[in-house]
């Protein structure tokens, strides 16, 4: 049995051979995504590209400081990108591996959305 900080190579992918980790870092990558709010931005941002944060917040009905901290995350783990233009900040998504990601999770959730809708162990952290 290994625990939580057990490191383990990744075997899925042949070019992903030498990528090390611990299971507790990759849980932390899905808590990333595991937020509602850091999710809806994404999910936004990859519709429309790129947007400026206060279009963010108006489109989702969310406070500007919400939105920022959600934001200030997403580009710290590398999710979002941020430029400047003029005196605003546009945001976007960071690359087409996280549309792959969210394109595998929309896959899976396809195939067992009422058995994740429905299980209880989700939510009894």
């Amino acid at each position: 049995m290994t625990d939580q900080s057990t490191i383990f190579s990744n075997t899925l992918d042949n070019d992903l051979s030498n990528v090390e980790v611990t299971t507790e870092l990759m849980a932390r990558f899905f808590r990333t995504l595991g937020e509602v709010t850091r999710l809806n931005i994404v999910m936004l941002l990859l519709e429309e590209d790129e947007l400026f944060q206060m279009e963010i917040v108006r489109r989702l009905g969310l406070s500007q400081g919400r939105v920022s901290e959600h934001l200030n995350c997403l580009v710290w783990c590398g999710l979002v990108q941020s430029r400047t233009q003029g005196r605003r900040v546009m945001y976007s998504v960071a690359n087409d591996e996280v549309k792959a990601l969210l394109g595998l999770a929309l896959q899976r959730l396809k195939a067992n959305e009422s058995e994740i809708a429905t299980c209880s162990r989700l939510d009894s952290n």
